[in-house]
């Protein structure tokens, strides 16, 4: 068995799985970031078009 070879593909295999790990949790969290974000645009778009209503009436 050649030690170098093993060590050369567990070290790469652990730094792919790393990063991919990374990029998954990263997309995740932008991801619920936005939906909030949008989330409570709506609602105060809303609360604006019912204020613009009550003026209106």
């Amino acid at each position: 068995m050649n030690f170098k070879a093993i060590a050369k593909g567990v070290s790469a295999g652990v730094t792919v799985g790393a990063a991919v790990y990374g990029i998954y949790n990263s997309v995740g969290g932008k991801k619920r970031r936005m939906k909030s974000k949008v989330s409570r645009a709506m609602d105060s778009l809303g609360d604006m078009i019912d204020n613009i209503s009550e003026m209106l009436s």
